[in-house]
């Protein structure tokens, strides 16, 4: 599949954070009013997606603000699974509504955590801005 990496941050306060890494970094930063988003900012430069800024839910107090990489896999069910059996602990499951099930969150043996994504060329072709 390539070497293909995605980031995301995880904030208490997603528009001031946003705002923080246009200034420091010169990113663009677009708003994400899509009703199905998984994020609430885009952060943009020369025409592309480089990552995207989510607030983090009022539900989950134990999470802490963090920047939160994704790997592309060829199958997160199958990525999900293997990761369980090598010791692993899924921190979020696959669920249909989030990203049609092409994406979940899980711990390494030591802890350290990292999200899975599955994205075809075609969406990610969608990276780049009209």
């Amino acid at each position: 599949m390539g070497d293909w990496i995605w980031i995301q941050l995880l904030s208490r306060n997603a528009g001031k954070a946003a705002k923080f890494y246009r200034n420091v970094a010169g990113y663009e930063v677009v708003e994400n009013a899509a009703t199905d988003r998984t994020s609430d900012y885009v952060l943009v430069s020369d025409g592309y997606a480089r990552a995207t800024v989510r607030p983090i839910s009022s539900a989950n107090p134990q999470v802490q603000p963090t920047w939160l990489p994704f790997v592309r896999v060829k199958s997160v069910s199958e990525s999900l699974a293997l990761a369980k059996r090598l010791g692993g602990e899924a921190l979020l499951e696959q669920r249909p509504e989030l990203f049609e099930g092409r994406v979940a969150v899980v711990a390494d043996p030591t802890g350290a955590a990292i999200g899975l994504l599955e994205w075809s060329d075609a969406l990610l072709q969608g990276g780049r801005r009209p």
